[in-house]
């Protein structure tokens, strides 16, 4: 029986799956724990920092690494999901250019798509379809066709001021 859900959005999706590790050294064991990743960044399934490197020219790539070093920010990049420690499931809309990095062509989503996740609605989320099954993972794509994003944005902007 799962005795804890984790759902987590952007960046935490990154730490979740390095805190998967961390849990597992620790012996939690697998059946405890469920985790839900949405907007993820190191996800298996294209996600921008496991993906972007290699995306670029080659004479670009170290350039890039060592400014990610330079930032502070080298431990992620390259960063993917754990498929094999915990189950959990990924959502991500089509047009994220974070979550679905496809050598730029969604960089504008990384901007607009990337931040409607909070303000989606149960049916668009319902409405995801299975992308990738990798191991206990299990990657979850929503149509961005299928979501109203100007609804979507300013669900989720209205959130944001509520919390002023």
């Amino acid at each position: 029986m799962i005795r804890s859900i984790y759902s987590v959005y952007s960046q935490s999706s990154v730490v979740a799956g390095m805190a998967e590790q961390q849990l597992a050294d620790d012996h939690i064991p697998s059946a405890d724990l469920h985790f839900v990743l949405v907007g993820d960044s190191a996800s298996a399934d294209g996600g921008f920092l496991n993906s972007y490197v290699d995306s670029l020219p080659e004479s670009l790539r170290q350039w890039v690494t060592d400014a990610f070093n330079q930032f502070g920010a080298g431990e992620v990049l390259g960063a993917t999901t754990p498929d094999n420690l915990y189950p959990t499931d990924v959502y991500s809309l089509s047009g994220d250019g974070w979550a679905n990095y496809d050598g730029g062509l969604n960089d504008f989503g990384m901007y607009s798509d990337h931040l409607e996740y909070l303000g989606l609605t149960p049916t668009e989320i319902g409405s995801a379809t299975l992308s990738l099954a990798d191991n206990l993972t299990n990657y979850w794509t929503i149509n961005d066709a299928a979501v109203n994003s100007l609804e979507a944005l300013w669900t989720q902007l209205m959130m944001a001021v509520s919390v002023f």
